[in-house]
């Protein structure tokens, strides 16, 4: 249990659980940068749907797109620049918004598909000197469950806010 444990710490495939998660270990400190100020970005956003905040939760919302979009795509190099072009090609159609967008729960259903896209990316480049708890609550998404990114391993929960702030569990860490 104990080499077991540390191949699942190392983010190896593990004899208890041989799903494999791609992370590169090949990433240089620039790229991993460039992902923590998407996270920042990312972690605003998920503080203002916890506090039920519909406008701070649109500026930041605006202000992810920006980041992602604005961020240069030449740091990251070999197949982590695929994987970024594959990652600002999933989550764009879910960085536009309209007038349509006028309740907070529209809001949320838009950072399911971005939380999605935004812990593949980090799984698959990494982080720098960050600690992030992937979250997961299984009544949002309509029954179907969606995570988030913390950096407390408490839960607070960005699907339901102050109606089941601490609704959901801790599934892993980046």
């Amino acid at each position: 249990f104990s080499i077991d444990a540390a191949a699942q710490l190392a983010g190896k495939t593990s004899m208890m659980n041989n799903r494999k998660e791609v992370i590169s270990i090949n990433s240089s400190i620039r790229e991993m940068q460039a992902i923590e100020n998407v996270l920042d970005v990312y972690l605003a956003l998920k503080d203002q749907l916890v506090n039920d905040n519909l406008e701070g939760g649109i500026k930041a919302y605006l202000k992810l797109g920006k980041k992602i979009n604005g961020t240069d795509m030449s740091i990251f190099t070999d197949d982590r620049h695929m994987q970024w072009m594959g990652f600002v090609k999933d989550v764009s159609p879910h960085l536009t918004i309209s007038q349509d967008v006028l309740t907070i729960e529209e809001l949320r259903v838009r950072f399911v598909e971005i939380s999605k896209r935004v812990i593949a990316i980090s799984k698959q480049i990494g982080t720098e000197d960050k600690s992030y708890f992937i979250q997961h609550c299984g009544m949002s998404n309509q029954g179907e469950g969606a995570d988030w990114l913390s950096l407390e391993k408490s839960i607070r929960n960005p699907y339901y806010g102050a109606s089941m702030l601490k609704c959901g569990e801790v599934k892993g860490e980046l």
